[in-house]
């Protein structure tokens, strides 16, 4: 238990660390091209706003896994039934 406190999230983050910020580039490049078709369209497409979604996702389940909210290790995804925490995002 104690190694937990104390390097726990060591062991976390390395693997969710690495996929995260990939993703998390991604992230950015997509929420800049998905402002531009929002400026000229008037909306943002489905699999943009899924996959943004999806990363929000994802590190409020590694975020709530770290600070001891939920016992279940976070799933390496960001599918809303995949995962301790429900987290719900308006279209």
């Amino acid at each position: 238990m104690l190694g937990r406190i104390f390097f726990g999230w060591l062991y976390i983050m390395i693997p969710h660390g690495f996929c995260l910020y990939f993703r998390g580039i991604a992230h950015v490049i997509v929420t800049f091209v998905a402002w531009w078709v929002v400026l000229f369209t008037g909306a943002m497409p489905q699999d943009m706003h899924r996959f943004l979604v999806g990363t929000y996702r994802w590190q409020a389940r590694l975020n709530a896994y770290v600070c001891f909210l939920t016992d279940e290790y976070p799933p390496f995804s960001g599918r809303p039934e995949a995962g301790p925490i429900e987290t719900g995002v308006p279209v």
